[in-house]
């Protein structure tokens, strides 16, 4: 009797943790999404402050991606607006992920991210 409560209980237990690392492994594509989006962000504001996408935005926003484990793929923004005009961004990137198959072996694979923002220019230019 109470060897057959400890086989349960250890089972229970396995069954947990399996539960638990696959909930986890499905939870980081949102979080590493959530970065993505809040990187590109930051990155859109300073667009706006300066009116253009500069070269100096775009390599910084290509090297803090990259510190953060994404490959970037494309970079894509407005050269130059005028007061009124539509700044757009589009970056586009992955990120290798691990995710379990039905035989419960890990397998990496690419997560694709797209952000794309379009914001109208406030900055006043002569």
């Amino acid at each position: 009797m109470m060897i057959s409560k400890m086989i349960v209980t250890l089972f229970a237990g396995m069954l947990a943790v399996v539960l638990a690392m696959q909930l986890l492994l499905c939870g980081l594509p949102l979080f590493r999404r959530l970065e993505f989006d809040a990187v590109c962000h930051k990155y859109s504001l300073l667009m706006d402050r300066t009116g253009k996408l500069t070269p100096l935005i775009t390599s910084q926003l290509a090297q803090e991606l990259a510190g953060r484990g994404f490959t970037v793929s494309r970079i894509e923004g407005t050269d130059n607006a005028s007061f009124g005009d539509n700044l757009d961004l589009l970056v586009i990137s992955s990120y290798s992920g691990c995710r379990f198959r039905s035989d419960l072996t890990p397998e990496e694979v690419d997560i694709f991210f797209t952000y794309q923002s379009s914001t109208i220019c406030r900055v006043l230019k002569n």
